[in-house]
């Protein structure tokens, strides 16, 4: 069986689950896929407000990339051990938009050099 991940900026998890989704849409094909034939994971963004060091440190992280490619970095909400752990297993991997695109690849850059 693959492993299929979607990543999403949005609370799309809950609702896909628990099959209260109004339009389809917004899911970007995610309900093309027989859950049969796949192992689906989603992934969503965390906008808890921790000030732990580890966060403390991709928040300026997140602020001097934003800085430097004018570009939307948000991997303090995204980066966390249960993420990884999904992406080390995922055989196809949806992103949705810029933000998670470029919030995501750092820990795919980190994999990507494990796997080497």
């Amino acid at each position: 069986m693959q492993n299929i991940t979607y990543i999403f900026s949005s609370p799309r998890k809950e609702r896909y689950f628990r099959n209260l989704v109004e339009a389809k849409e917004f899911y970007y094909g995610l309900f093309s896929f027989n859950s049969n034939q796949y192992k689906i994971d989603i992934i969503e963004f965390n906008n808890s407000n921790s000030s732990n060091v580890p966060k403390s440190i991709l928040k300026l992280f997140d602020k001097i990339m934003t800085k430097i490619f004018s570009l939307p970095f948000y991997t303090s909400r995204i980066v966390n051990k249960e993420n990884y752990n999904i992406l080390k297993k995922t055989d196809y991997l949806y992103l949705i938009n810029e933000n998670v695109g470029c919030s995501v690849l750092p820990m795919l850059f980190f994999l990507r050099k494990r796997k080497e």
